[in-house]
């Protein structure tokens, strides 16, 4: 298996169960025809979009890459999403490749902004503050030359007023890749697709609107498929599943006026859909304490974050004092007015994820961190406990 090219795709929100939707004649069928599904596996603390493709590029947990959150976590920071890949700070797949002479491509792949010349042909997925223009911060974030060739070719496609809209922002991170593989064939290519999690936050889980969005990503999977041939390997794998929900437990608002928490003074809580973490400020170790005892009470809320899982996810080392996970049904942070949310603590039924490699697959994979350990394996570079 070593030394052959390796493409990795990633069905984001698509859970283990969401399979069922593909027939037999899925694309996605024939390549597991002839290789491994590992199903019901386990996603990361938190399972939040850009902290697992973070994972998937170093083959380590959030706690140690540093890129712990889908946004910047302060309030008065506005929230802005984390696309540089400068915030990583363990070593990437992309530089384990370079580094043995391999070319890569990464096309939507999330925290790859101004990566330079470790990804020869970058085109990050960028969610632009409002003050941005997306396509400049393509045009910035990206391989220049390449992405400026990649929007003129294929700009149309995506929605002028929204360049995230789905499915075309799909439609054109797929037509990117295929112009590519028309000239170039590098050696790891990393795609993400994310129609499934936009159809699936808007209209719910298992809507005839996110079904209809699986079977196209299955069709651009399949479009993929027509322009590799035998000597690469294929992973796909789904970074977190997503739960329907139709309740609000907002911390926030519950706490301010017991705690005199007015504009955050005291504290602040950083809410990741189904999960929420606490900062304190200028609040005593007591007054933290009643305020963990009264948050663990609210309406909505499951447990408390484990220490292990604090450790894991990161947050106990960006300064959390704690953190809440919401029962099924809830989400956490009023703002969302959608339908299905991910975020959420791993230890719950319907919430598994996937791996599926075009190779009959002796080793078993467990979680979203087997993706790596298997490119690795591919690409022949080093990896103990993450890429080194």
């Amino acid at each position: 298996m070593e030394g052959k090219r390796l493409l990795i795709v990633s069905f984001d929100a698509v859970g283990s169960e969401e399979l069922a939707y593909l027939g037999d004649d899925a694309y996605f069928r024939r390549i597991a025809s002839g290789g491994t599904i590992f199903d019901k596996t386990r996603s990361i603390t938190v399972s939040n979009t850009y902290p697992v493709h973070a994972s998937i590029s170093t083959g380590r947990m959030p706690g140690m890459h540093g890129l712990i959150s889908n946004t910047a976590m302060e309030p008065e920071s506005g929230y802005g999403w984390r696309w540089d890949s400068r915030d990583i700070k363990s070593r990437t797949i992309f530089q384990a490749a370079k580094d043995k002479g391999l070319e890569t491509a990464a096309i939507m792949w999330p925290v790859t902004g101004y990566a330079g010349r470790t990804i020869k042909y970058n085109f990050p997925e960028i969610l632009a503050a409002k003050d941005q223009s997306t396509l400049a911060e393509y045009m910035r974030a990206g391989s220049r030359w390449f992405d400026i060739t990649s929007y003129i070719k294929f700009g149309k496609l995506l929605c002028k007023d929204d360049p995230s809209q789905q499915p075309q922002k799909d439609d054109f991170a797929v037509a990117v890749l295929e112009d590519l593989l028309g000239h170039h064939m590098p050696d790891l290519m990393m795609l993400h697709l994310t129609a499934y999690d936009a159809a699936c936050h808007i209209y719910g889980k298992h809507s005839p609107e996110s079904i209809q969005a699986l079977k196209h990503l299955d069709e651009n999977l399949g479009r993929i498929m027509k322009c590799i041939g035998d000597d690469t390997s294929i992973i796909v794998f789904s970074d977190h599943c997503q739960l329907n929900y139709s309740k609000f437990c907002d911390p926030d608002k519950a706490t301010e006026l017991k705690f005199s928490n007015q504009g955050h003074r005291m504290f602040y809580f950083y809410c990741c859909g189904g999960t929420c973490f606490c900062f304190p400020r200028a609040i005593t170790e007591k007054r933290l304490c009643e305020l963990k005892g009264f948050c663990l009470g609210l309406k909505g809320v499951q447990r408390l974050v484990t220490e292990q899982e604090m450790e894991d996810s990161g947050f106990a080392q960006a300064g959390a004092a704690f953190g809440i996970g919401a029962c099924e049904d809830y989400v956490f942070d009023q703002k969302i007015r959608e339908k299905a949310e991910h975020g959420y603590t791993l230890d719950r039924d319907h919430y598994g994820t996937f791996i599926m490699t075009s190779w009959k697959e002796e080793s078993q994979c467990t979680d979203v961190l087997d993706v790596t350990r298997l490119a690795a394996q591919v690409l022949g570079v080093q990896y103990k406990g993450g890429i080194v």
